[in-house]
Protein backbone atom coordinates (compact mmCIF):
# COMPACT_ATOMS: atom_id res chain seq x y z
CA UNK A 1 0.00 0.00 0.00
CA UNK A 2 1.68 3.49 -0.95
CA UNK A 3 1.65 5.89 1.60
CA UNK A 4 -0.98 8.57 0.06
CA UNK A 5 -3.34 5.19 0.27
CA UNK A 6 -2.54 4.78 3.74
CA UNK A 7 -4.25 8.07 4.58
CA UNK A 8 -8.48 6.44 4.84
CA UNK A 9 -9.52 10.13 5.72
CA UNK A 10 -8.51 11.66 2.34
CA UNK A 11 -11.10 9.45 0.89
CA UNK A 12 -13.70 9.45 4.07
CA UNK A 13 -13.49 11.20 6.89
CA UNK A 14 -16.36 10.40 8.62
CA UNK A 15 -14.54 6.94 9.02
CA UNK A 16 -14.22 6.90 12.82
CA UNK A 17 -13.20 3.35 13.65
CA UNK A 18 -10.94 0.51 11.87
CA UNK A 19 -8.07 -2.09 12.72
CA UNK A 20 -4.76 -1.37 11.30
CA UNK A 21 -1.28 -3.34 11.72
CA UNK A 22 2.06 -1.42 13.58
CA UNK A 23 4.73 -1.52 10.68
CA UNK A 24 7.45 0.16 13.10
CA UNK A 25 7.70 1.29 16.82
CA UNK A 26 10.15 3.78 18.05
CA UNK A 27 11.58 5.36 20.88
CA UNK A 28 11.57 9.31 20.59
CA UNK A 29 11.76 11.72 23.22
CA UNK A 30 8.03 12.36 24.01
CA UNK A 31 7.18 8.52 23.99
CA UNK A 32 6.71 5.83 20.91
CA UNK A 33 6.47 6.53 17.35
CA UNK A 34 3.78 4.04 15.80
CA UNK A 35 4.01 3.88 11.65
CA UNK A 36 0.69 2.21 10.64
CA UNK A 37 -0.41 0.48 8.00
CA UNK A 38 -3.58 2.21 7.24
CA UNK A 39 -5.04 4.97 9.51
CA UNK A 40 -7.39 7.79 9.96
CA UNK A 41 -6.01 10.41 12.01
CA UNK A 42 -5.23 13.28 10.25
CA UNK A 43 -1.52 14.46 10.80
CA UNK A 44 -1.71 18.09 12.03
CA UNK A 45 -0.76 20.82 9.51
CA UNK A 46 -2.18 22.99 6.79
CA UNK A 47 -3.94 24.81 9.17
CA UNK A 48 -6.03 21.96 10.90
CA UNK A 49 -4.62 20.31 14.10
CA UNK A 50 -4.90 16.70 15.01
CA UNK A 51 -8.19 15.62 16.39
CA UNK A 52 -7.13 13.17 19.04
CA UNK A 53 -8.49 9.61 19.65
CA UNK A 54 -6.90 5.88 20.90
CA UNK A 55 -4.57 2.86 19.64
CA UNK A 56 -5.72 0.18 21.49
CA UNK A 57 -7.43 2.52 23.80
CA UNK A 58 -4.41 4.62 24.70
CA UNK A 59 -4.25 8.26 23.93
CA UNK A 60 -2.55 9.25 20.88
CA UNK A 61 -0.67 12.12 21.84
CA UNK A 62 0.08 13.78 18.63
CA UNK A 63 0.58 12.52 14.91
CA UNK A 64 2.28 14.47 12.24
CA UNK A 65 3.79 13.86 8.62
CA UNK A 66 7.45 12.94 8.36
CA UNK A 67 8.21 11.98 4.92
CA UNK A 68 5.02 11.37 3.76
CA UNK A 69 4.53 8.21 6.45
CA UNK A 70 2.10 9.52 9.47
CA UNK A 71 3.81 9.41 12.74
CA UNK A 72 1.14 8.32 15.92
CA UNK A 73 2.70 9.26 18.74
CA UNK A 74 2.19 6.95 22.31
CA UNK A 75 2.91 6.74 25.51
CA UNK A 76 3.65 2.80 25.89
CA UNK A 77 5.23 1.10 22.71
CA UNK A 78 3.08 -1.29 20.57
CA UNK A 79 5.11 -4.08 19.03
CA UNK A 80 5.57 -4.24 15.25
CA UNK A 81 2.84 -6.83 13.31
CA UNK A 82 0.35 -6.41 16.42
CA UNK A 83 -2.83 -5.57 15.04
CA UNK A 84 -4.42 -2.50 16.88
CA UNK A 85 -7.83 -1.05 17.33
CA UNK A 86 -8.04 2.73 15.97
CA UNK A 87 -10.56 5.29 17.02
CA UNK A 88 -10.51 9.24 16.49
CA UNK A 89 -12.42 11.68 18.64
CA UNK A 90 -15.13 12.55 16.08
CA UNK A 91 -16.74 15.41 17.92
CA UNK A 92 -13.26 17.22 17.15
CA UNK A 93 -12.90 15.45 13.47
CA UNK A 94 -16.33 17.22 13.03
CA UNK A 95 -15.44 20.47 14.03
CA UNK A 96 -12.23 20.90 12.01
CA UNK A 97 -13.95 19.59 8.79
CA UNK A 98 -16.58 22.39 9.44
CA UNK A 99 -14.38 25.06 10.20
CA UNK A 100 -12.14 24.02 7.07
CA UNK A 101 -14.65 23.53 4.59
CA UNK A 102 -15.90 27.64 6.42
CA UNK A 103 -12.05 28.74 5.56
CA UNK A 104 -12.63 27.72 2.26
CA UNK A 105 -16.19 29.13 1.79
CA UNK A 106 -15.07 32.48 3.46
CA UNK A 107 -11.40 33.04 1.57
CA UNK A 108 -13.50 32.57 -1.44
CA UNK A 109 -15.60 34.69 -1.55
CA UNK A 110 -13.03 37.54 -0.04
CA UNK A 111 -10.93 36.72 -3.23
CA UNK A 112 -14.15 37.08 -5.71
CA UNK A 113 -16.31 39.65 -4.23
CA UNK A 114 -14.05 41.63 -2.09
CA UNK A 115 -10.03 41.19 -3.61
CA UNK A 116 -8.82 39.99 -0.60
CA UNK A 117 -7.03 37.27 -0.98
CA UNK A 118 -6.17 34.81 2.18
CA UNK A 119 -2.54 35.24 4.00
CA UNK A 120 -2.80 32.58 6.04
CA UNK A 121 -5.57 30.21 7.53
CA UNK A 122 -5.52 28.04 10.85
CA UNK A 123 -8.25 25.86 12.57
CA UNK A 124 -8.20 26.28 16.85
CA UNK A 125 -10.22 24.46 19.14
CA UNK A 126 -13.97 25.51 18.35
CA UNK A 127 -13.43 28.33 15.78
CA UNK A 128 -10.84 29.44 12.62
CA UNK A 129 -9.03 32.37 11.97
CA UNK A 130 -7.57 33.66 8.19
CA UNK A 131 -5.59 36.68 7.88
CA UNK A 132 -6.28 39.07 5.07
CA UNK A 133 -3.83 41.76 3.80
CA UNK A 134 -6.61 44.23 3.79
CA UNK A 135 -8.84 45.78 6.66
CA UNK A 136 -12.65 44.72 6.05
CA UNK A 137 -15.22 47.29 7.55
CA UNK A 138 -18.42 46.28 9.59
CA UNK A 139 -20.44 46.47 6.78
CA UNK A 140 -18.04 43.94 4.35
CA UNK A 141 -17.94 41.56 7.23
CA UNK A 142 -21.58 41.67 7.26
CA UNK A 143 -22.10 41.24 3.79
CA UNK A 144 -19.36 38.40 4.05
CA UNK A 145 -21.78 36.51 6.39
CA UNK A 146 -24.87 37.03 4.67
CA UNK A 147 -23.00 35.28 1.21
CA UNK A 148 -21.69 32.72 3.18
CA UNK A 149 -25.06 31.12 4.43
CA UNK A 150 -26.24 31.89 0.55
CA UNK A 151 -23.43 29.08 0.06
CA UNK A 152 -24.35 26.86 2.68
CA UNK A 153 -28.16 27.04 1.94
CA UNK A 154 -27.26 26.14 -2.10
CA UNK A 155 -25.90 22.57 -0.64
CA UNK A 156 -23.08 22.41 -3.29
CA UNK A 157 -21.48 19.04 -3.24
CA UNK A 158 -17.90 19.20 -1.94
CA UNK A 159 -15.45 16.47 -3.19
CA UNK A 160 -11.46 15.85 -3.20
CA UNK A 161 -8.93 14.26 -5.64
CA UNK A 162 -5.72 13.35 -6.25
CA UNK A 163 -4.20 14.70 -9.61
CA UNK A 164 -0.55 15.61 -10.88
CA UNK A 165 1.38 19.04 -11.18
CA UNK A 166 1.04 18.48 -14.73
CA UNK A 167 -2.92 18.44 -14.51
CA UNK A 168 -3.20 20.74 -12.00
CA UNK A 169 -1.76 23.64 -14.69
CA UNK A 170 -4.78 22.79 -16.29
CA UNK A 171 -7.47 23.67 -13.40
CA UNK A 172 -8.63 26.85 -12.86
CA UNK A 173 -8.29 26.76 -9.14
CA UNK A 174 -7.98 29.71 -6.32
CA UNK A 175 -4.79 30.42 -4.59
CA UNK A 176 -1.12 28.89 -4.59
CA UNK A 177 -0.10 25.20 -4.94
CA UNK A 178 3.14 23.75 -2.92
CA UNK A 179 4.80 21.32 -4.93
CA UNK A 180 4.07 17.80 -4.52
CA UNK A 181 4.48 14.47 -6.66
CA UNK A 182 0.56 14.48 -6.53
CA UNK A 183 -1.56 17.72 -5.83
CA UNK A 184 -4.85 17.08 -3.71
CA UNK A 185 -7.72 19.61 -4.31
CA UNK A 186 -11.07 20.33 -2.60
CA UNK A 187 -13.81 21.12 -5.08
CA UNK A 188 -16.54 23.16 -3.93
CA UNK A 189 -19.00 22.11 -7.08
CA UNK A 190 -19.85 25.13 -9.12
CA UNK A 191 -18.14 27.68 -6.53
CA UNK A 192 -14.39 26.94 -6.09
CA UNK A 193 -11.85 24.99 -6.43
CA UNK A 194 -8.48 25.26 -3.80
CA UNK A 195 -5.43 23.06 -3.17
CA UNK A 196 -5.47 21.60 0.16
CA UNK A 197 -4.98 18.55 2.43
CA UNK A 198 -7.73 18.75 4.85
CA UNK A 199 -10.80 17.34 6.05
CA UNK A 200 -13.86 18.62 4.95
CA UNK A 201 -17.61 17.93 4.72
CA UNK A 202 -19.48 16.25 2.16
CA UNK A 203 -21.22 19.40 0.75
CA UNK A 204 -21.50 22.91 2.18
CA UNK A 205 -25.21 22.60 3.79
CA UNK A 206 -23.46 20.32 6.33
CA UNK A 207 -22.17 23.27 7.79
CA UNK A 208 -25.53 24.76 8.86
CA UNK A 209 -24.02 28.15 9.84
CA UNK A 210 -21.04 30.65 9.52
CA UNK A 211 -20.56 33.17 11.87
CA UNK A 212 -17.50 35.59 12.05
CA UNK A 213 -17.20 36.31 15.46
CA UNK A 214 -14.41 39.25 15.75
CA UNK A 215 -11.50 40.77 14.20
CA UNK A 216 -8.14 42.13 15.27
CA UNK A 217 -5.38 43.35 13.54
CA UNK A 218 -1.96 41.02 13.75
CA UNK A 219 1.55 42.26 12.38
CA UNK A 220 0.01 44.42 9.89
CA UNK A 221 -2.48 41.90 8.78
CA UNK A 222 -6.48 41.91 9.41
CA UNK A 223 -7.56 38.35 11.22
CA UNK A 224 -11.14 37.63 11.12
CA UNK A 225 -12.40 34.54 13.56
CA UNK A 226 -15.03 32.77 12.92
CA UNK A 227 -16.72 29.48 14.17
CA UNK A 228 -19.13 26.76 11.65
CA UNK A 229 -21.45 24.14 12.40
CA UNK A 230 -22.38 23.66 15.96
CA UNK A 231 -20.01 26.08 17.40
CA UNK A 232 -21.79 28.32 15.28
CA UNK A 233 -25.15 27.55 16.66
CA UNK A 234 -24.03 27.75 20.32
CA UNK A 235 -22.98 31.35 19.26
CA UNK A 236 -25.77 32.35 17.43
CA UNK A 237 -27.97 31.23 20.83
CA UNK A 238 -25.62 33.95 22.96
CA UNK A 239 -25.72 36.19 20.82
CA UNK A 240 -28.57 37.57 22.62
CA UNK A 241 -26.93 38.07 25.76
CA UNK A 242 -24.03 38.99 24.25
CA UNK A 243 -26.09 42.29 23.24
CA UNK A 244 -27.86 42.82 25.66
CA UNK A 245 -24.72 42.92 28.02
CA UNK A 246 -23.04 45.23 25.74
CA UNK A 247 -26.17 47.86 25.51
CA UNK A 248 -26.67 47.67 29.53
CA UNK A 249 -23.03 48.40 30.20
CA UNK A 250 -23.25 51.14 27.54
CA UNK A 251 -26.87 52.63 28.65
CA UNK A 252 -28.24 52.61 25.30
CA UNK A 253 -32.05 51.11 24.27
CA UNK A 254 -31.62 49.74 20.92
CA UNK A 255 -29.00 47.75 19.31
CA UNK A 256 -28.13 50.50 15.90
CA UNK A 257 -27.00 52.59 19.05
CA UNK A 258 -23.96 50.65 20.17
CA UNK A 259 -21.43 51.68 17.49
CA UNK A 260 -21.82 55.79 18.43
CA UNK A 261 -21.96 54.79 22.43
CA UNK A 262 -18.77 52.09 21.82
CA UNK A 263 -16.86 54.83 19.82
CA UNK A 264 -17.79 57.69 22.50
CA UNK A 265 -16.50 55.24 25.25
CA UNK A 266 -13.73 54.30 23.67
CA UNK A 267 -12.93 57.88 23.01
CA UNK A 268 -13.50 58.75 27.11
CA UNK A 269 -11.37 56.33 27.78
CA UNK A 270 -8.11 57.27 25.51
CA UNK A 271 -8.88 60.78 27.41
CA UNK A 272 -9.32 58.69 30.65
CA UNK A 273 -5.98 57.17 29.96
CA UNK A 274 -3.84 60.24 28.50
CA UNK A 275 -4.85 62.39 31.68
CA UNK A 276 -3.73 59.58 33.91
CA UNK A 277 -0.54 58.80 32.08
CA UNK A 278 -0.02 62.56 32.60
CA UNK A 279 -0.38 62.16 36.69
CA UNK A 280 1.51 59.61 36.85
CA UNK A 281 4.80 61.32 34.88
CA UNK A 282 4.19 64.14 37.57
CA UNK A 283 3.98 61.70 40.43
CA UNK A 284 7.16 59.80 39.24
CA UNK A 285 8.65 63.83 38.74
CA UNK A 286 8.06 64.40 42.47
CA UNK A 287 9.27 60.99 43.89
CA UNK A 288 12.50 61.64 41.65
CA UNK A 289 12.78 65.04 43.29
CA UNK A 290 12.02 63.70 46.79
CA UNK A 291 14.48 61.28 46.69
CA UNK A 292 17.20 63.16 45.53
CA UNK A 293 16.66 66.05 48.33
CA UNK A 294 16.64 63.79 51.11
CA UNK A 295 20.04 61.44 49.12
CA UNK A 296 23.27 61.45 51.21
CA UNK A 297 26.32 61.71 49.34
CA UNK A 298 28.30 58.78 49.44
CA UNK A 299 31.64 58.42 47.04
CA UNK A 300 30.45 61.00 45.05
CA UNK A 301 27.46 58.91 44.52
CA UNK A 302 23.41 59.50 45.95
CA UNK A 303 23.03 56.92 48.58
CA UNK A 304 18.91 57.02 49.08
CA UNK A 305 17.06 54.75 51.49
CA UNK A 306 13.42 55.73 52.49
CA UNK A 307 10.32 53.54 54.26
CA UNK A 308 7.06 55.07 52.80
CA UNK A 309 4.57 53.78 54.67
CA UNK A 310 1.07 55.37 53.16
CA UNK A 311 -0.03 55.65 49.49
CA UNK A 312 2.42 54.03 46.88
CA UNK A 313 2.76 51.97 43.61
CA UNK A 314 5.58 49.62 43.42
CA UNK A 315 5.61 50.01 39.12
CA UNK A 316 5.97 53.58 39.94
CA UNK A 317 8.96 53.44 42.53
CA UNK A 318 10.48 50.45 40.46
CA UNK A 319 10.38 52.96 37.73
CA UNK A 320 11.81 56.15 39.91
CA UNK A 321 14.57 54.20 41.19
CA UNK A 322 15.40 52.61 37.71
CA UNK A 323 15.70 56.49 36.72
CA UNK A 324 18.12 57.51 39.58
CA UNK A 325 20.46 54.67 39.19
CA UNK A 326 20.64 55.22 35.51
CA UNK A 327 20.95 59.00 35.77
CA UNK A 328 22.78 59.79 38.89
CA UNK A 329 24.59 56.22 39.25
CA UNK A 330 22.78 56.07 43.16
CA UNK A 331 21.90 53.47 45.51
CA UNK A 332 18.42 53.12 46.24
CA UNK A 333 16.63 51.27 49.02
CA UNK A 334 12.95 51.32 49.55
CA UNK A 335 10.47 49.80 52.03
CA UNK A 336 7.41 50.42 50.70
CA UNK A 337 4.27 49.11 53.20
CA UNK A 338 0.50 48.98 54.02
CA UNK A 339 -1.44 47.71 56.68
CA UNK A 340 -1.20 44.03 55.20
CA UNK A 341 2.40 43.55 53.60
CA UNK A 342 5.51 45.40 52.69
CA UNK A 343 7.93 45.70 49.31
CA UNK A 344 11.42 46.08 49.03
CA UNK A 345 13.02 47.57 45.96
CA UNK A 346 17.06 48.19 46.25
CA UNK A 347 19.20 48.95 43.45
CA UNK A 348 22.49 50.55 42.74
CA UNK A 349 24.81 51.18 39.70
CA UNK A 350 27.38 49.07 38.42
CA UNK A 351 30.54 49.01 40.31
CA UNK A 352 31.80 48.19 43.73
CA UNK A 353 31.35 44.33 45.22
CA UNK A 354 29.60 46.17 48.05
CA UNK A 355 26.86 46.21 49.39
CA UNK A 356 25.60 42.99 47.73
CA UNK A 357 21.68 44.00 47.84
CA UNK A 358 20.61 40.46 46.73
CA UNK A 359 22.32 38.83 49.50
CA UNK A 360 20.29 41.48 52.07
CA UNK A 361 16.87 40.54 50.25
CA UNK A 362 17.70 37.08 50.33
CA UNK A 363 18.43 37.05 54.25
CA UNK A 364 15.23 39.36 55.38
CA UNK A 365 13.19 36.91 53.43
CA UNK A 366 14.54 33.83 55.02
CA UNK A 367 14.10 35.40 58.89
CA UNK A 368 10.27 37.11 58.09
CA UNK A 369 8.90 34.92 55.84
CA UNK A 370 8.55 36.54 52.23
CA UNK A 371 9.56 36.10 49.02
CA UNK A 372 12.15 37.56 47.00
CA UNK A 373 15.93 37.88 46.13
CA UNK A 374 18.06 38.92 43.68
CA UNK A 375 21.63 40.23 42.41
CA UNK A 376 24.61 42.71 43.87
CA UNK A 377 22.81 45.28 42.25
CA UNK A 378 19.26 45.30 41.70
CA UNK A 379 16.90 42.69 44.31
CA UNK A 380 13.22 43.12 45.39
CA UNK A 381 11.07 41.32 47.98
CA UNK A 382 7.62 41.10 49.54
CA UNK A 383 6.60 40.45 53.12
CA UNK A 384 2.80 38.94 52.60
CA UNK A 385 2.75 40.36 56.58
CA UNK A 386 4.73 43.00 57.39
CA UNK A 387 5.34 42.81 60.78
CA UNK A 388 6.96 44.99 63.79
CA UNK A 389 10.12 42.51 63.66
CA UNK A 390 10.66 42.68 60.32
CA UNK A 391 9.98 46.56 59.97
CA UNK A 392 12.89 46.75 62.98
CA UNK A 393 14.90 43.85 60.37
CA UNK A 394 14.72 46.63 57.46
CA UNK A 395 15.57 49.21 59.41
CA UNK A 396 18.64 47.30 60.26
CA UNK A 397 19.89 45.91 57.16
CA UNK A 398 19.38 50.00 55.63
CA UNK A 399 21.80 51.00 58.21
CA UNK A 400 24.23 47.95 57.07
CA UNK A 401 23.85 48.35 53.40
CA UNK A 402 24.73 52.49 54.36
CA UNK A 403 27.54 50.95 56.07
CA UNK A 404 29.23 49.05 53.08
CA UNK A 405 28.53 51.89 50.57
CA UNK A 406 30.68 53.88 52.67
CA UNK A 407 33.24 51.12 52.85
CA UNK A 408 33.21 50.49 49.71
CA UNK A 409 33.64 54.26 48.45
CA UNK A 410 36.97 54.30 50.75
Amino acid sequence: MSKLEKRLFDNDPYLDKITATVESCEKIKEGYSLILDRTIFYPRGGGQPCEGGTINGMNVLDAYDEGGEILHIVEQPIEAGTEVSIEINMKNRRANMCHHLAQHILSAIMTNEFDNDTVSAHMEDGYGHIELPRKMTPAELRDLEARAREVIAADHPVKTYYITPEEAQKVKYRGKITPHDMIRFVEIEGFDINACGGCHCRSTGELRHIVITGTKDVRGLFRIYFKAGADAEAELENRTLYLMSAQQSLGVEWSHELPEAAESTAKALMGAKATLEAYHNRIETLYYNYFLSISEDIGGRPFIKDFINDYYDTNTLKSVASRLVKEKKATVILCACDEQEGSLIFMRAKGPKEPDLGMYVKKLMADHGGRGGGSPVLAQGMFPTFTDAAHEAVMKAFEDIRNDAVKAAL
